[in-house]
């Protein structure tokens, strides 16, 4: 640090001493004057009965003396000198430096007490005020008292728990159980360490299988016919005969079962009848055709004459109807195509009609609820030869083979 200069201050004059202080006696004390004052104070009671006697309200005259009291005496204290000044020791001046200014947060205010206030009880003022006579006037209308109408409150009903037994009580019991329950279970569990859980049994509903519809089940209960062949030579006209012997009603179905001696009794189909009647068709048709069958017999009721005019029969005319279940839709309309050109000289056996009463040369088209038809008459449409290939309910084909225009519609019919 440098070297610091001191400055001696000077030293102060001498004080003179003080002058004793004089006591200054007080002024005389005024005399005071009393004062009077007159009040007038009326109540009600008094106005009421001098209004009732015709009279003007006057209140009591009171006269009340005030006498002011004497101010005190002032008192007169005589100024001191001033003291004198005692001498101080040189004092030594340091040279100004900077001095560092640290900031220091101010502190924060103080709120001021929030004054209580006491107000006083409206009970103690009420007490205080003079009660007011009852005074009915003569002229005053009767009070009619309204009655007040009080708003109920919805009616809310709360249900109560079983009498004598309390919402608590209810807790506590069914806690107690629970805990039981979990005791026994505990009990019963402790040797493994875990709780056996039964696993419930799921039930596999079966679903119930949908009968296959069939031949059988397209035409029910039939009444049925049979023909038995026997082992003659002439077999076709054998078979001509015992077909024309069928006893049947005129739009009447029955089922025909063709039997042979010479199959060991056994049931005939199309194609073993055709074969046991030594008829000529394609190898290729039986390949193409499955083993559900049946054959009927159709009571013929729309005849034609020789003029080719129509009449209802009186008694039913057998027409045979073959059906039989097809592999190969496809195959099968290709060989029925390639058989038309010997059909006519072929099926003479199985069907019976005159061949020189053809009416056209080919088999020409026909249709019938969507199903496709070929077809020759001979001369007219209740002696032919029609065959169709038909898609049944049951999604299968079916080949229908008849020698009737009203037999094979009244298959489609069943069919579809």
């Amino acid at each position: 640090m440098g070297n610091v200069d001191l400055k001696f201050a000077p030293s102060a004059a001498p004080v003179p001493k003080p002058e004793p202080i004089q006591p200054v006696s007080p002024a005389p004390a005024q005399s005071q004057q009393p004062t009077s004052y007159k009040t007038s104070i009326r109540t009600m009671s008094e106005d009421i009965a001098n209004l009732k006697t015709g009279q003007k309200p006057a209140g009591s005259e009171i006269e009340k003396v005030i006498t002011s009291p004497a101010p005190a005496p002032r008192q007169f204290i005589q100024e001191s000198a001033p003291k004198p000044a005692i001498p101080t020791a040189p004092r030594l001046v340091a040279p100004s430096m900077p001095v560092p200014s640290i900031g220091f947060p101010s502190p924060k205010p103080i709120p001021a007490p929030i004054p209580r206030i006491t107000i006083p009880p409206i009970k103690a003022a009420e007490e205080s005020r003079p009660q007011m006579p009852n005074i009915t006037p003569p002229f005053a209308p009767p009070v009619v008292k309204q009655q007040q109408v009080k708003e109920q409150a919805p009616f809310i009903s709360v249900p109560k728990g079983p009498t004598g037994v309390s919402k608590w009580r209810l807790f506590a019991l069914l806690g107690i159980g629970l805990i039981l329950v979990a005791a026994i279970v505990w009990l019963l569990n402790r040797g493994t360490g875990e709780i056996a859980t039964t696993p419930t049994p799921s039930t596999t509903r079966t679903p119930t299988p949908t009968p296959a519809i069939t031949l059988q089940t397209m035409f029910g209960e039939l009444s049925s016919a049979s023909i038995n062949l026997s082992a003659t030579t002439n077999l076709p006209e054998e078979f001509k005969n015992q077909v024309n012997q069928i006893s049947i009603i005129p739009d009447e179905i029955k089922r025909l079962t063709i039997t042979s001696v010479s199959k060991g009794g056994g049931e005939l189909n199309l194609t073993d009848l055709m074969d046991r009647l030594q008829i000529t068709y394609p190898i290729e048709l039986k390949q193409t055709l499955g083993n559900e069958y049946i054959i009927l017999v159709y009571g013929q009721r729309e005849m034609f004459n020789s003029s080719g005019a129509v009449s209802q029969a009186t008694t039913g005319q057998p027409r045979l109807i073959f059906v039989t279940q097809v592999i190969d839709t496809a195959k099968a309309t290709e060989i029925t195509r390639i058989w038309e050109t010997t059909m006519t000289d072929q099926l003479v056996s199985l069907f019976g009609y005159t061949k020189s009463k053809v009416a056209s040369q080919t088999f020409l088209d026909n249709s019938y609820a969507g199903s496709p038809i070929r077809y020759k008459n001979y001369s007219f449409p209740d002696r032919t030869t029609d065959y169709s290939i038909v898609s049944a309910i049951n999604n299968r084909a079916y080949f229908v083979l008849a020698n009737s225009r009203e037999g094979i519609y009244k298959v489609i019919d069943i069919l579809r």
